[in-house]
């Protein structure tokens, strides 16, 4: 958990979410500190994310004449390249993506047979999903609000809710111990959206040495310090915000520029 993860020359931060990090710590204490088993654990994740699809479609689409089309929606994501990439890498996406589609697959099954079980592994999934890569709360909130507009048992909806905050519990503890705050996501979270929503990118994720920073710091001199501080855990939040700022800024004043770029970020 050294490094950029959890804690920084001793200090704790929120910059990275656990998820991602107890699932390469796992794989490393089972298979040692190799590359390739994690890679192959990543495959057959997607492997298994499109037999999930496949799952999904079939529930929501089982009724058509048409039954071919129930095949199109897993035969489209097995010939995406962004998630065909990204198993070959060591980065968060693939799990991630694996968790939210379990997570849709479940609220699927749950809304059409109105299983505790099903909600249950669907919150309990979302929960692990938002430990990997935060900002899935308005959506968990989504799924209620349909549930109650489908008149879905309420022991489901608490089942869904319970096991949703059951699966976040661990990063939430951790945090309010160490910063006396009710913190739900990591602190890289306000970069993040900035990174695809502003004026100097185009619409790409650029790293934090690109020129597109570069030009950023230079129109904005007091990110700087907000860089210097991303990695302290009690002021990194102060950085999230300020970017969040800035995003809501550029939405403000440029808003037919985050349709432009929505294409661009769904290949970048």
């Amino acid at each position: 958990m050294e490094g950029s993860y959890a804690i920084v020359e001793h200090v704790p931060t929120l910059h990275r979410l656990p998820g991602y990090p107890v699932f390469l710590a796992t794989t490393y204490s089972i298979f040692g500190h190799r590359i390739a088993p994690v890679l192959v654990i990543q495959s057959l994740l997607d492997t298994l994310s499109c037999y999930l699809i496949y799952l999904i479609s079939l529930g929501l689409y089982s009724g058509l004449k048409r039954r071919w089309l129930v095949y199109l929606p897993p035969l489209l994501y097995s010939a995406y390249v962004p998630a065909i990439l990204s198993c070959r890498i060591v980065q968060s996406e693939g799990l991630f993506t694996f968790l939210i589609i379990l997570s849709t697959c479940c609220t699927v099954l749950w809304f059409k047979n109105n299983q505790t079980s099903a909600s249950a592994l669907s919150g309990f999934s979302l929960g692990l999903a938002d430990l990997t890569r935060s900002g899935l709360l308005p959506y968990s909130l989504l799924v209620v609000i349909f549930a109650r507009f489908k008149n879905r048992r309420a022991i489901t909806i608490g089942a869904y809710l319970v096991c949703y905050a059951l699966a976040l519990s661990p990063w939430v503890i951790r945090n309010y111990m160490t910063f006396d705050k009710l913190i739900l996501s990591s602190s890289i979270s306000g970069r993040a959206l900035w990174a695809g929503n502003n004026p100097y990118s185009g619409g790409h994720n650029p790293p934090l040495a690109s020129p597109a920073f570069q030009r950023f710091f230079k129109d904005n001199p007091e990110f700087v310090q907000y860089e210097r501080q991303a990695h302290d855990g009690r002021l990194a939040l102060e950085t999230s915000r300020a970017y969040r700022r800035k995003v809501i800024e550029f939405w403000r004043e440029e808003p037919w520029k985050f349709i432009k770029y929505l294409p661009v970020k769904l290949y970048d």
